[in-house]
């Protein structure tokens, strides 16, 4: 199929578009940011104005610059600038779905995501990874609310041998990779004054007013690339995955990228991590800063536990099979629930993707 993608030209949404290619469509990419009204020194302003001032110029600019691109179907990933009136014109072509890894119906981003609710009752499909989304996008129209996990990428999150000079840079004992942001840094500090050698990555741990204590452990604004990010986590004998309780998170993008690259999960414990993996053989989970610095201090003086741990997280996360391919597979077939898998996933023979879930 011809798929108009419209989404983050990096990250993760980057990540999915390039994994629906590998099912064998072709991939028109199309990033609404560059379309925002009055560019970049504006994009604060259309954010905490909901994307409403931006609503109208960002349609009549993407449907001038796609308006010859073949397609078959329209995946919108994210959604923040699209509005009602976009998705109106874009479905008198082909149906429209939309997925958003962020929290899109909860309140911690106030009113950042106005508009994609405005536009909640016009997609055809909504991929959420918040069962609460199910309800609450229903309950403003939604036609179709699906709910999918985080995934990990086939090809950026796998193991692999660091060469030298990545060893050299992303070898830590324990590690956590993430923003500062939900009053993260009480919990990091914790951990430090428990004594856990914990190496900080991220953005606006400054922000974060035990910076002064946390700085000492920072070592820097993040992984440029999913190649530094996944060196990071395969670099560590511990990776953390925490949780943004604003974002009303029960799992991460973590709590999959972690184990699909053979790295030791140790995350928080929530019903949704029990049910995707059995705790202490395939990932170590806690409740409070002093369960996690116990489970770091087992983890880093069993190398037998913590190998046992990688390699059985690993397998289950293939067996999961939380991953962007599949992830593509389910929102397509959701779309189009008649069409086989000639058309879902042409470039692919039945057998070679993970199982679908």
């Amino acid at each position: 199929m011809h798929i108009l993608y419209l989404g983050s030209k990096k990250g993760n949404s980057l990540l999915r578009a390039r994994a629906l290619e590998r099912l064998g469509h072709t991939v028109h990419h199309f990033d609404p940011d560059p379309f925002l009204p009055g560019g970049p020194k504006m994009t604060r302003i259309h954010y905490e104005t909901g994307g409403l001032l931006a609503a109208n110029g960002v349609a009549k600019a993407l449907l001038a610059a796609t308006k010859d691109v073949p397609r078959d179907m329209v995946y919108v990933d994210g959604g923040r600038w699209i509005g009602p009136k976009l998705v109106r014109e874009l479905k008198k072509r082909t149906p429209v779905l939309d997925y958003t890894v962020d929290d899109a119906y909860g309140s911690r981003d106030r009113l950042s995501w106005l508009l994609f609710r405005k536009a909640t009752p016009e997609y055809d499909v909504i991929g959420v990874k918040r069962k609460e989304n199910l309800v609450e996008g229903a309950a403003l129209g939604g036609k179709k609310m699906v709910f999918v996990h985080s995934t990990a990428d086939e090809l950026a999150h796998r193991p692999r041998s660091l060469t030298t000079e990545e060893a050299a840079k992303w070898t830590n004992d324990v590690v956590f990779i993430g923003t500062g942001l939900d009053r993260r840094g009480g919990f990091i500090t914790d951990l430090i004054r428990l004594g856990v050698p914990l190496s900080v990555y991220g953005n606006k741990w400054e922000s974060q007013k035990e910076w002064p204590q946390i700085q000492p452990n920072w070592k820097g604004a993040g992984t440029k690339t999913e190649s530094d990010y996944s060196a990071a986590i395969i670099g560590a004998k511990v990776s953390l995955g925490l949780l943004s309780k604003g974002n009303r998170d029960l799992h991460t993008r973590r709590s999959v990228e972690i184990p699909a690259c053979a790295g030791v999960f140790c995350g928080e414990r929530t019903s949704e991590h029990l049910e995707m993996y059995v705790e202490n053989e395939e990932a170590v989970f806690w409740d409070t800063a002093e369960e996690c610095a116990e489970a770091c201090n087992r983890l880093m003086k069993d190398p037998e536990f913590r190998a046992k741990i990688a390699r059985q997280g690993h397998e289950r996360c293939l067996r999961n099979g939380y991953y962007n391919e599949n992830f593509c597979v389910k929102l397509l077939t959701e779309l189009m629930p008649s069409a086989g898998p000639d058309v879902i996933q042409p470039g692919k023979k039945p057998g070679e993707l993970i199982v679908v879930r």
